[in-house]
């Protein structure tokens, strides 16, 4: 599969090894979407750190991966259900967005 398509021209995207190994392929994608769709549809002035806080939630008998996005300044939050990839994720990561073509993906623990 070409990750190329997947992501916004004119942006490095990084990512740490342990992101790399450990995060589901679907998972990494779909983070850094968000981060393009909240920049560009929601025209929200993005704090250059963006939390994405991953749990498994049971519901109804169905567990389901949610996740939480915010940032700090301005605030935002929102919540996101959706089936579980592989094993599913329980972890903290952040996206650290310099605002000048660079996007990096690492483990809250890594910061």
């Amino acid at each position: 599969m070409a990750e190329e398509k997947y992501f916004q021209k004119g942006i490095s995207y990084y990512q740490t090894k342990r992101v790399a190994e450990t995060c589901p392929f679907l998972y990494r994608i779909w983070m850094f979407k968000e981060l393009a769709k909240v920049r560009d549809e929601e025209h929200l002035k993005m704090d250059y750190l963006q939390i994405f806080r991953f749990s498994l939630e049971d519901r109804n008998g169905k567990v389901l991966q949610r996740v939480e996005h915010e940032q700090e300044q301005p605030p935002y939050k929102k919540t996101y259900y959706f089936e579980v990839e592989e094993n599913g994720l329980q972890d903290k990561i952040y996206i650290i967005d310099d605002g000048a073509g660079y996007a990096t993906m690492i483990f809250a623990d890594e910061y």
